[in-house]
């Protein structure tokens, strides 16, 4: 039979003669001494073969190319023609283990996640969840979240100011100044009636440098406005005091009760000489603490406010300590007041800090910690930022690959452009962004799952990971644009202000304007001026008196004379009710100067008058994403 291999127990059957250093081959039918040279002369070289190189093979001749792996024989000779034989093909490559690297990150971020865990290694792997700092070498205007994760939105100055506050009193000033500064989005001019001065006197004011002194026969108020007319919906008010002495019957705290009237539109706070605080409208109490809610000398916490089922609840220190059930109309518009009210009921004797009223959600309606800072910007958004992590030690390495994980706090953040992942094996001295950014895939909730591709670095021991961020801007929330009455102007609207403009917050009968009952046409205008163009996205009007049966239309112009319409085009402000606030809303059409209403169909029947409205600004989407964790490959 034929011989095609040889059992290494069989060579010493093999018969002489042999030629010393030839390896044994067969001819098929025996075994005799090959005519190639001994294995260890076998020409080793970084190319293959050619037909004129080497120029004087002998048959049975091998070249390694140890490139590729192959081996190559001689099986002809021939002056410039010689014959190699692949013997051995390419070495089969070694397996793109990537995928498989992956899988272990992303599985290692999933038990990172699911264990709380701060950042570890797996072999060849680093991987960080961001529960602490311990994996993160520098941060440059981003900032690790308590919730564990990175973003651009840093902490800012004080606590974040919450949604719809109307007034915010910081009353922080030089020792003595009566000069008092509201400190929210829309500010109202407060008057100081007695020279109400504030203090730095340590020990008498919370936050800041300065708190509002109160104990001799001081107040402040502001002007009447549409802002304290809380209506039927919710609201909050709160603040810190440190009452000096208990000692009127009752002493208010704050409200906007600005006259005798008995009809139960105005609110207010006070306290008693006990200890006790009550919440009240004309003479009605609507919700009363028990006795020793206050103490002389204490700066303590206290809040009042309505939610959306009506519930009404003081606060002290954030503990309920009273709550009843209200539909009450607060609909007066009076000026808000600090430290006294109508004539008979004295004044309050203490010091007060970090005033603030919420008309709307917003505020607290259960119980709470009250706030340890005052309140500020909170978060402050950077357009760009840079996070570094540390850097592991490795063998030396020039591939690396990864996975990462990414919420879309706000708006959609673009792979490679909003939000980009590097790698560096040098420990930073240069660094390459990721070959690749996988499809996200959902990782748990609201969580993206990326994988990062293999990426060819500078060769080192020290693997370390960058995110960078870029085009990162905060949500801005529309708000009351200050319309003044120069700005306004009207065509074939009746009772044109009748003494009181409809922009100046007062919400009182027969004040502003109203649609004559047969009239079927006519327009509010707002000219802001040269230069001043504003994105509105919403309109209110306040209707008091009576019913109107008139529909608008609310469109916007740049040259005061070509006008295109909003998608509002069926707004009808006191078609079944009045005394209460309309609102319309649009489609964001842009920044112009002019804006008007007009009456687009119907007539003025019942002639309700438009006392107030207001033009708001549209919200701003923004941009911010939160990097939620990452892991390295290597």
């Amino acid at each position: 039979m034929a011989l095609n291999q040889v059992d290494i127990s069989m060579m010493q059957d093999i018969p002489a003669p042999g030629v010393a250093g030839k390896i044994i081959i067969s001819d098929g039918t025996d075994w005799t001494s090959g005519v190639n040279s001994p294995v260890g002369s076998i020409i080793k070289q970084a190319t293959d073969p050619t037909v004129s190189d080497p120029a004087t093979p002998t048959v049975g001749d091998m070249i390694l190319n140890q490139v590729t792996g192959e081996l190559f024989t001689c099986t002809t000779v021939s002056v410039g023609a010689n014959v190699w034989t692949n013997t051995r093909g390419p070495a089969v490559p070694a397996a793109d283990l990537t995928p498989a690297y992956q899988a272990i990150a992303t599985l290692g971020l999933h038990m990172g996640v699911a264990d709380n865990k701060v950042a570890f290694n797996l072999p060849n792997s680093f991987i960080d969840v961001f529960q602490d700092d311990a994996g993160i070498a520098t941060e440059t205007d981003v900032d690790r979240n308590a919730a564990e994760y990175v973003t651009s939105a840093t902490a800012g100055s004080g606590l974040a100011t919450p949604a719809n506050t109307k007034m915010l009193f910081h009353m922080d000033a030089v020792d003595g100044s009566t000069t008092w500064t509201d400190s929210s989005a829309s500010p109202h001019t407060i008057i100081n009636t007695n020279s109400a001065p504030q203090t730095t006197t340590a020990g008498n004011y919370k936050f800041g440098a300065s708190a509002g002194n109160f104990t001799g026969s001081w107040k402040i108020s502001t002007a009447d406005t549409a802002d304290t007319a809380f209506g039927t919906g919710e609201f909050y008010v709160g603040m810190w005091v440190k009452v000096n002495v208990l000692s009127n019957a009752q002493t208010p705290i704050f409200g906007n009760r600005n006259s005798g009237s008995g009809d139960n539109t105005w609110w207010y706070l006070y306290s008693h000489p006990d200890g006790r605080i009550r919440f009240d409208t004309s003479a009605v109490m609507l919700v009363q603490t028990s006795t020793g809610a206050l103490t002389q000398g204490t700066w303590t916490h206290v809040a009042v406010s309505r939610n959306s089922a009506n519930l009404i609840q003081i606060f002290v220190n954030g503990v309920v300590q009273g709550s009843g059930t209200s539909t009450n109309n607060f609909s007066s518009s009076g000026g808000l007041y600090l430290g006294h009210d109508f004539p008979w009921n004295g004044y309050y004797d203490g010091w007060y800090d970090e005033f603030i009223m919420i008309k709307g959600s917003g505020g607290h309606v259960v119980a709470f910690t009250p706030q340890t800072e005052a309140y500020g910007a909170g978060l402050v958004t950077s357009a760009t930022g840079t996070l570094v992590s540390t850097a592991q030690t490795v063998a030396s390495t020039t591939e690396v690959s990864g996975a990462f994980l990414y919420t879309d706090n706000a708006g959609t953040n673009t792979l490679g452009t909003d939000l980009k992942i590097y790698f560096t094996a040098n420990n930073g001295g240069a660094w390459t962004e990721a070959s690749s950014y996988g499809t996200a895939q959902t990782f748990s909730g609201s969580i993206k799952q990326v994988k990062l591709g293999k990426t060819t670095v500078t060769a080192g021991t020290q693997v370390a990971l960058k995110a960078v961020w870029a085009n990162q801007a905060a949500t801005v929330a529309g708000s009351k644009y200050a319309v003044t009455s120069g700005m306004l102007s009207h065509t074939n609207m009746s009772g044109w202000y009748a003494g009181t403009e409809p922009v100046d917050g007062a919400l009182t009968n027969n004040t502003g304007f109203y649609v004559a009952t047969a009239a079927t046409t006519g327009e509010v205008r707002v000219d802001l001026g040269s230069g001043n163009a504003q994105t509105f996205g919403k309109l209110r009007v306040y209707v008091t008196v009576a019913t109107s049966a008139a529909v608008w239309t609310v469109a916007y112009s740049d040259d005061n004379s070509s006008w295109t319409n909003t998608d509002l085009t069926t707004f009808a402000p006191g078609a079944s009710s009045f005394g209460a606030w309309f609102e319309g809303t649009w489609t964001s059409a842009g920044a112009h100067r002019y804006w008007k209403m007009f009456i687009s169909s119907g007539t003025g029947a019942g002639q309700g008058w438009n006392s107030e409205i207001e033009f708001h600004t549209a919200a701003v989407g923004g941009k911010v994403a939160h990097l939620e964790g990452w892991a390295v490959n290597y």
